[in-house]
């Protein structure tokens, strides 16, 4: 078993500053600091989910626009263009990639 510390990980690419902290083909699971907002993008293999732990703002998916905040939960459908359009507040959120993130499937 491999037990992983957050403080330990880098930061990599993605929307915010990212550290994966756990990922394989079947699972993806990061942690998020957004600070400003990001492109709007879909991903045609991957369904999203975001737990908002901290922060508010307003995200995007489809053609709804939603206010979030500390403790919400956001399911964003595979093939559905998503983004964050407004941070009021640092927006520090984890997200869950199934099946695993893979770069090549950001369609812009």
């Amino acid at each position: 078993m491999k037990i992983v510390n957050m403080k330990d990980l880098e930061i990599v690419k993605g929307c915010g500053k990212l550290k994966e902290l756990y990922g394989s083909d079947n699972l993806n699971l990061a942690y998020t600091v957004i600070k400003e907002c990001f492109k709007p993008h879909k991903h045609e293999k991957t369904e999203e989910v975001y737990f908002i732990v901290k922060g508010k703002g307003k995200i995007k998916i489809g053609d709804k626009v939603c206010d979030v905040k500390d403790g919400d939960v956001i399911p964003i459908p595979k093939n559905e263009y998503h983004c964050i359009t407004e941070v009021s507040e640092t927006i520090e959120l984890i997200a869950v990639c199934y099946p695993g993130f893979d770069e090549s499937d950001m369609i812009y």
